[in-house]
């Protein structure tokens, strides 16, 4: 059993417009679920309405949240009265008695108590051994242990919630023996409780995070599946730096093969196969030259300047890619007063370009101009494989161009952690004393390797789905007042989107949180969605749900 608290805030004077609103579409609702509680809060400048339901499980809230979504007469009409939105799903305590039917109250306190990490096993049987008194003096409307990351069960680690609403109370105050009798301070509690009801002031508004149901801030956030996670736990093991760790052994020559390259290395991210090419092609004080948009530039927080001592050209063009024009207007003259320019820097796909995937000929056109004027070529393969998947082209067709090329397991493959890099028997030398210095040789690495080689068996093909649905979400976008968006110009996985009505990105995205979908924001005009395999097309629904909500107020 799991019950979900929506709590809303809403504008100062509407409650009694809320309530009957809200009256009138539950009539529609109650048939495929019914509310388990309904509070209301009006004092000052704190108005809400809570309303609990209770589901089975997660899929029978999806079930049911599916088919009440096809409803026209919910939900209620109630928008332009909120302020804020919070969700949480919450687990009942074992121990607690089930709510009786009846009339309480009309005053219902409740509680909200954060735990260190690891003391929810000995907070619950302090709470069983002490509740049956306390029971005495009022009864207890619910008792529950928060789950704002849609946990299925109760979890000992991370910061957990215990939530313990709706004492009833036949007066505001509750009964001063409470202070005496009551369950008691534990050693894993805080000193001063949150309670709504004692303290209805702007401290006591503060919610848990917003429930997340659809997350499009990046493929960054993927979890493993339960398959993954059972192949990554029986991976053959060894000394990653002997050489002697089967399964990055097994992951390198995969990912070698792949690319078309001597050899590779498995490295914990791909910014540091970003900054051991460049250190490996470049000296100090040389340069490469790379889209203004390249990674190296706004996400590596200034590595090629600190780590391999070397200045980046930004070259312009649509879509995060240059033409061989730029290039060869790009490479600096023979001159003591200017940097050799010696790396030319590819992104395939281009985050900041939109996904967009290089044409194989112009990869072609730039890197024969860099190879003329004696530049080496490094490809940020990131996203590599959803230009695979959206071209037809094989990674070692686009590789081949290059001197060095590198994937990413953690983003629309699905791993937890890890990249590779491949190249020639001598970079990948270079490479890992690279590695050694930076402080990423790890030991017994088989483990998150495994991770990399189940992605590549299994995950590369889905790719198409995640591609399906970024489409699929930007053409539902194209359809909303007030964004500005070209369905055409998808290719892969991310979706930019421009905001040209009186709403900015930064409220944007705070109003489809609050809705359960989350979105980034680029600057103050721009939004950007990703899809990857946690994301599935119910999900795309549901973000153009929200979307629908909160660009057509």
């Amino acid at each position: 059993m799991i019950y979900e608290i929506r709590t809303y805030g809403v504008k100062v004077g509407s409650l009694g417009e809320v309530e009957k609103r809200y009256g009138e579409a539950y009539e529609h609702r109650k048939k495929y679920s019914e509310l388990a509680a309904f509070f209301h809060t009006e004092i000052g400048p704190l108005n809400e309405i809570i309303h609990i339901w209770k589901y089975e499980s997660m899929d029978d809230r999806a079930k049911v949240r599916a088919a009440a979504a096809k409803d026209a007469n919910w939900p209620p009409k109630i928008q332009e009265f909120i302020t804020t939105m919070s969700s949480e799903i919450v687990l009942p305590f074992p121990f607690a008695p089930e709510p009786k039917p009846g009339t309480y109250g009309p005053y219902y306190e409740f509680r909200y108590y954060t735990f260190r990490a690891g003391t929810l096993p000995d907070t619950m049987k302090r709470w069983e051994a002490k509740l049956p008194g306390r029971l005495g003096l009022s009864p207890v409307a619910s008792s529950a242990t928060s789950s704002t990351a849609r946990r299925t069960s109760s979890s000992t680690s991370g910061p957990i919630r215990p939530w313990t609403p709706a004492w009833p109370h036949g007066r505001r105050r509750w009964p001063r023996a409470c202070g005496r009798r009551g369950a008691g301070r534990t050693a894993c509690s805080p000193r001063r409780p949150r309670s709504s009801c004692r303290r209805p002031s702007r401290r006591c508004n503060r919610r848990a995070p917003m429930a997340i149901e659809v997350d499009l801030y990046s493929d960054t956030v993927t979890k493993p599946t339960a398959e993954m996670r059972r192949f990554m736990c029986e991976a053959e093991v060894g000394d990653e730096q002997k050489h002697e760790d089967p399964t990055v052994n097994l992951l390198q020559d995969m990912v070698a093969e792949l690319l078309g390259k001597d050899a590779a290395l498995f490295l914990p991210s791909g910014t540091m196969c970003n900054e051991i090419a460049m250190r490996v092609h470049c000296r100090h004080g040389e340069e490469m030259l790379a889209h203004r948009t390249a990674h190296p530039i706004h996400f590596e927080t200034g590595g090629p300047a600190a780590l391999a001592g070397i200045n980046v050209q930004g070259l312009d063009g649509p879509r995060g890619q240059f033409d061989f024009a730029a290039v060869e207007a790009a490479i600096r003259p023979d001159n003591r007063h200017m940097p050799r320019s010696r790396l030319l820097w590819v992104e395939q796909t281009s985050n900041l370009g939109g996904g967009s995937v290089w044409p194989l000929e112009k990869i072609r056109a730039v890197v024969d101009v860099a190879r003329r004027r004696g530049l080496s070529t490094h490809m940020d393969g990131a996203r590599l494989m959803n230009a695979v998947v959206a071209s037809g082209i094989s990674a070692q067709q686009w590789a081949a161009p290059f001197d060095s090329a590198w994937i990413d397991f953690t983003k629309g493959l699905g791993a937890p952690v890890g990249a590779a890099i491949a190249g020639s028997r001598e970079f990948i030398t270079e490479a890992w004393r690279c590695k050694q210095q930076m402080g990423g040789a790890m030991r017994q690495a088989g483990i998150i390797a495994a991770g990399g080689v189940y992605a590549l068996r299994h995950h590369v093909k889905r790719l198409a789905d995640d591609h399906s649905n970024s489409k699929r979400l930007a053409e539902g976008l194209a359809t909303l007042p007030g964004i500005s968006l070209d369905p055409t110009t998808i290719e892969t996985n991310i979706v930019f989107f421009d905001l040209t009505g009186s709403i900015g990105a930064p409220a944007a995205v705070e109003r489809l949180l609050s809705r359960g979908i989350r979105v980034g924001a680029m600057g103050q005009r721009t939004i950007r969605a990703v899809t990857h395999l946690d994301v599935s097309a119910e999900g795309i629904d549901r973000a153009l749900e929200a979307a629908t909500e909160v660009f057509t107020r």
